[in-house]
């Protein structure tokens, strides 16, 4: 084939033109060449005098593509380009390096079209995780000791008289604490969530996070240079890892050796130094270390950490496990602690956090299957009580309507001072009336510990089937930046069937009663946080087959010393909890179901940066939020899975 192409130069300089022809063969051990030639004496009618000056350059490349061993399941070629370019003429040195830089992307532009990561990383996540459940592994006495140094560790980390202190987590569903152990004056993080996955799937991502796809492409995040990895056994391996933590501060190199044992219902995973281990085996870790090639000054640190996977009884045939990641890292030198305490700690913390989400799109499964059931007990319930809590909605004078990113909501506000508030929110959802009373019955769901951004939201104490003490803890914000203590909340949840197509649901404050277990007021006295108060009436009204209006009214009291801007967010995220149905129910609508009004909640919210995007607005974060907001939509889901192109419009129209 013969090909024609034309590339702009920078001021004042000419266009520079390249025709060549392309040349295929199949070479004698199956590997595949294209070869580019040029045509230095054939003229080319471009139509019309619009390209202005050219000078003719010459290029000459090849591109050879070799089959090699597949991974995951994925065949796999190596590629391997030659070129050479004279574009003409006089050019600048740095403008040559570009252009002839650019013309080598070739390979970029074919492994991005060709690119099957995940598929890579799921197949040997699920290669592994067959292997956890169905095969016994002997661990060597030098690998049981490690476990059993691993075991020991845990159970001080636990241990109730050591002293700790809660950290910030970037993530409300992982909770985060130091530990400072007082035999050997050292400080732990420790990390505990629960996940929707088997311990042998959580077991294996992590055992094979440290070098899978996905965590190639996000080294950075962790502050990763290098990393090389070299197999033992089936059940350990020796890593390798520099780390650039910036500020001025050199790079630390960490030498662990990775054993995992599984027993019954548990699982472990220890990272251990390798000074710890046979001189054979560091032995091996110079040779590793050899090949990794950075010549800049690197201190050695040393580190400590495990993994301890719990099972726990399945949602919905869902199965649960819960994570504890426990960390001791030493990086030597002089390091600030506060870098330490909100830098690096969170960071290691934060894999537990990424392996949470990893699994959470089964969240989905397990709260449609509890909301079906709930549903069908709210379908049999009959009327109960003749209370209509009708003076629960009556409106204040001097309420504000609020400015809200939900086109099928609408809500008020009053600022009543010294912490104290009141608020409503309307709006109508497309789902049937017994759905959607579920949706709020179902306190402790997923959806609503991902939307509502409670430190934790329990159920405490259940008293028949509609009657029960729930619990939330949420962090309070400031307009100004002032930083509140946490709020705690509790409350008696009880729903009324008060006709057949009207169900309320009521929280009122838990206070001291007959009703009221002991243990509860005791835990109630016991807790260090902050006491709030909020009342809350929910009124679920059925307006047709599918079709739902929903009144969300909460009267809060966050103590009197509290601004009454941070009274007003405070209020504005508990009135949300509401808002937020009518987007969890509009992403679960069907391709062939869209309606206007479903399409005008989705376009709300890919634009809503000041809520969705927390007040983040670079191009990467936005982009990252239109490809989270097809994902959760199941009809957007469905249009992209059909044309890929759709999204890229989207973040083009979003980024404008």
């Amino acid at each position: 084939k013969h090909f024609a192409s034309v590339k702009r130069m920078p001021f004042p300089l000419h266009k520079r033109e390249f025709v060549f022809k392309q040349i295929w063969r199949k070479n004698e051990d199956g590997s595949h060449t294209i070869g580019v030639f040029p045509l230095e004496d054939k003229k080319i009618d471009y139509g019309g005098s619009g390209m202005g000056s050219m000078v003719r350059g010459v290029a000459k490349a090849m591109l050879t593509a070799t089959n090699i061993e597949s991974v995951g399941g994925i065949a796999q070629c190596h590629l391997k380009q030659f070129q050479f370019a004279d574009a003409g003429g006089n050019l600048p040195v740095k403008l040559a390096n570009q252009k002839i830089a650019s013309s080598l992307d070739i390979g970029y532009h074919i492994r991005n079209f060709f690119q099957q990561d995940d598929k890579i990383d799921e197949n040997n996540l699920q290669a592994l995780k067959r292997t956890m459940e169905y095969n016994s592994f002997e661990c060597s006495a030098e690998e049981e000791h490690a476990i059993i140094r691993a075991k020991v560790f845990y159970e001080l980390c636990n241990s109730s008289s050591n002293k700790f202190e809660l950290m910030e987590s970037p993530d409300d569903l992982v909770s985060m604490k130091g530990v400072f152990l007082s035999n050997d004056n050292t400080s732990v993080g420790v990390a505990t969530s629960v996940v929707d996955a088997s311990i042998e799937e959580c077991a294996a991502w992590q055992i094979l996070s440290m070098d899978s796809r996905e965590t190639k492409r996000n080294l950075k995040k962790h502050f990763v240079v290098k990393s090389e990895k070299k197999m033992l056994t089936s059940h350990s391996y020796l890593f390798t890892t520099t780390r650039d933590f910036g500020i001025g501060l050199h790079m630390r190199k960490f030498d662990l050796k990775v054993v995992w044992k599984k027993e019954k219902k548990r699982i472990w995973v220890v990272y251990e130094d390798i000074k710890m281990h046979p001189k054979s085996e560091r032995a091996l870790m110079k040779g590793i270390k050899g090949k990794m090639g950075i010549k800049k000054k690197i201190i050695t640190g040393s580190s400590f950490s495990i993994w301890c996977f719990d099972a726990l009884e399945e949602k919905s045939g869902v199965k649960q496990t819960k994570a504890t990641l426990m960390a001791k890292v030493k990086l030597r030198g002089h390091i600030p602690i506060s870098f330490l305490s909100k830098k690096i700690g969170p960071n290691f913390l934060s894999n537990v956090s990424e392996l949470r989400k990893k699994f959470v799109s089964r969240n989905i499964k397990i709260d449609t299957a509890t909301r079906k059931e709930i549903a069908l007990r709210i379908n049999n319930l009959q009327r109960k009580g003749r209370e209509l809590f009708q003076n629960n909605f009556r409106e204040p004078e001097g309420k504000v309507k609020v400015t809200c990113a939900f086109p099928l909501s609408e809500t008020w506000i009053k600022i009543k001072g010294r912490g104290k508030g009141w608020g409503k929110t309307t709006l109508r959802v497309r789902a049937h009336f017994e759905i959607v009373a579920a949706y709020f019955w179902d306190f402790d769901s997923h959806c609503h510990q991902e939307t509502t951004g409670d430190l934790e939201r329990v159920v405490e104490h259940s008293v028949g089937e509609w009657e029960k003490i729930v619990r939330r803890r949420q962090k309070l914000q400031s307009k100004h930046g002032v930083r509140h203590s946490a709020r705690e909340f509790w409350n008696w949840m009880r729903l009324y069937r008060i006709a057949g197509d009207t169900i309320v649901i009521k929280l009122s404050p838990v206070k001291r009663g007959r009703d009221v277990p002991q243990s509860i007021l005791e835990r109630m006295v016991l807790s260090d946080s902050h006491k709030a108060v909020e009342d809350v009436t929910i009124r679920v009204r059925k307006r047709g087959e599918l079709d739902t209006s929903v009144e969300f009214v909460s009267i809060l009291d966050v103590q009197k010393h509290v601004s009454d801007g941070a009274t007003r967010l405070a209020l504005e995220r508990h009135l949300d909890e509401a808002a937020e149905a009518e987007k969890y129910f509009a992403n679960l609508v069907q391709l062939v179901d869209m309606t206007k009004e479903i399409g005008a909640a989705l376009g709300a919210d890919m634009v809503w940066d000041g809520g969705q995007l927390r007040g983040q607005h670079s191009r990467k974060n936005r982009e990252k939020h239109i490809e989270d907001v097809c994902n959760k939509s199941t009809a957007l889901r469905d249009l992209v899975r059909k044309y890929p192109w759709f999204v890229t419009l989207l973040k083009r129209a979003r980024l404008g």
